[in-house]
């Protein structure tokens, strides 16, 4: 831990924390016990610290904002340019509300009056049941 700093002219001292280290630590996903225990602090002294000093928290969020930002700039680039269907469904589950289907209707194997969705000749949709 580098030596405290002066006053920085709000009345209270700045962070005795390396608050590059703090960033990137809460970038990698790390939580609040686990970034404590990379600085060598007792649960207390973290806590204490990120309700009293406003750049140590504001270094845990913006870590955790760049963190977010990087994987979700991975995940759309894996959906888009890398043509991965399982983070294109991930990625619309999450912000196109999709939803999996559920089993209703579903009784020992045998499916009760199906939906059958037939394309026409113009591309649209009909629904037929099954018979």
């Amino acid at each position: 831990m580098p030596a405290r700093q002066g006053n920085n002219g709000g009345g209270r001292r700045s962070s005795p924390f390396d608050l590059e280290k703090v960033e990137s630590l809460a970038s990698k996903g790390l939580n609040n016990n686990q970034i404590g225990a990379a600085l060598g602090i007792s649960e207390r002294r973290f806590y204490t610290a990120k309700k009293h000093q406003k750049d140590f928290k504001a270094a845990i969020e913006k870590g955790r904002c760049k963190g977010i930002a990087l994987v979700a700039d991975a995940l759309v680039r894996n959906a888009v340019h890398g043509g991965n269907v399982t983070a294109q469904i991930f990625f619309l589950k999450c912000h196109a509300g999709w939803r999996d289907n559920t089993t209703e209707g579903i009784e020992t194997g045998t499916v009760s009056n199906p939906l059958i969705i037939k394309l026409s000749g113009n591309g649209s949709p009909s629904n037929d049941a099954a018979e």
